[in-house]
């Protein structure tokens, strides 16, 4: 059994049980540190020196993350990441009952005046906010706020490393590899309400689902599936504010209270708005529909493109603003009359320029796409007149 040093007042800004481990040719140790101690034990000024050694540092993320803190009960952020020399290091391992060491625990200690040598590798715009956060509450003079986070802990892995080159690879290394792709943020992000609105759209649609990719964030031309989950929460959003349209925070707590509305709208679009607009989604709802239908259909129209769902979904949004109150079924029938063939296309997806025939799939790029919108909407407008007229 272990037996822990009993701690004695010193003049060190780090002093914490903690894990020593060999890891790519150096040691690293794993502790934890209370949310009190952060800004006597951590350099405070990161945006001054981290650029050295690691991103620029973004304001903007910080005050996003202190907001966070201050929103959410439920809180969780990630290990931060720092490095020092390893000569400013002191590790004593703890030793067992018979008088051996214990092979990797032990007590951790970086003297004050060492602690503002160390690096922060991943995790300044973290640092930032828990200072700002912390600083907030005690100007606000919440006590009970304050006192609840700083009796949290925050795990820490520090890597024994003083070559400013090697510190510089390191986080290049990190980042590559922590990669999050946008479908698994989607899929797992339940606090944004249009993630929680597409869930509910593919389980209550009568066709949706099986085309839904819940893996991939990007679909290949020989995707049998119709959009990747993020994009069905892109597209809802794209159904409230169109096109490029920000969900804000204010946005977004009002779409909490109005998520009902919300998935009833992304429902009728799926299951009603785009069969009506397109016969190949009308396909798509056949019991006997061959597996490789998509695949198969995509050198022939680009209604299963995403770009082109999108562009669909922005039309939607811009029609609703223009004929509040009015139903959508000259929008449809405009996009059922498009010639949406992959090639020989002289309507207005190539008048856009979101059609390039000397390319495989459309252009996204938003000035094609917002005027791809426009053309498609002026065109439903030009046909609903004169019936309107004669009314």
């Amino acid at each position: 059994m272990a037996v822990k040093i009993q701690r004695q007042p010193t003049a060190f800004a780090i002093r914490e049980p903690a894990q020593r481990l060999a890891q790519g040719g150096r040691s690293v140790y794993y502790f934890s540190l209370p949310m009190g101690d952060f800004d006597d034990a951590l350099p405070t000024d990161v945006d001054s020196k981290i650029i050295t050694h690691n991103r620029r540092f973004n304001h903007n993320h910080a005050r996003a993350i202190q907001d966070y803190l201050g929103r959410v009960d439920s809180w969780v952020l990630g290990p931060i990441t720092l490095s020092l020399d390893p000569a400013m290091i002191e590790f004593e391992l703890w030793e067992e009952d018979d008088g051996t060491g214990a092979p990797v625990i032990g007590e951790l200690r970086i003297q004050k005046g060492r602690a503002q040598s160390l690096k922060i590798l991943d995790g300044q715009h973290r640092r930032r906010a828990i200072r700002d956060f912390r600083k907030a509450a005690i100007d606000g003079e919440d006590q009970d706020r304050l006192e609840r986070f700083d009796a949290c802990h925050m795990p820490v892995a520090l890597y024994a490393e003083a070559d400013e080159v090697a510190m510089r690879q390191m986080f290049a290394d990190m980042a590559q590899q922590r990669k999050m792709d946008a479908v698994t943020t989607a899929r797992f992000d339940m606090r944004n309400p249009f993630n929680r609105a597409a869930e509910e759209v593919m389980a209550q649609s009568s066709w949706l689902s099986p085309f839904v990719d819940m893996n991939l964030s990007t679909l290949s031309r020989t995707s049998n599936k119709l959009m990747p989950f993020n994009q069905l929460a892109t597209n809802i959003k794209t159904l409230q504010y169109g096109y490029y349209g920000r969900a804000s925070q204010e946005r977004e707590r009002q779409a909490e209270l109005e998520l009902p509305r919300i998935i009833d709208e992304g429902i009728e679009w799926v299951d009603d708005f785009l069969p009506a607009a397109r016969e190949e989604y009308v396909e798509l709802l056949s019991d006997d529909l061959e597996p490789d239908h998509i695949s198969g259909r995509r050198s022939q129209t680009v209604a299963y493109n995403g770009t082109m769902l999108r562009i669909i979904a922005g039309c939607h949004f811009e029609w609703r603003q223009e004929h509040a109150g009015t139903r959508t079924d000259a929008l449809a029938q405009h996009i059922h009359a498009l010639d949406l063939r992959s090639k020989g296309n002289q309507g207005i997806l190539v008048e856009s320029g979101v059609l390039d025939l000397r390319k495989v799939t459309l252009v996204a790029r938003r000035q094609e796409v917002k005027e791809a919108i426009r053309l498609i909407v002026a065109g439903a407008d030009s046909q609903t007149a004169p019936m309107m007229a004669s009314v």
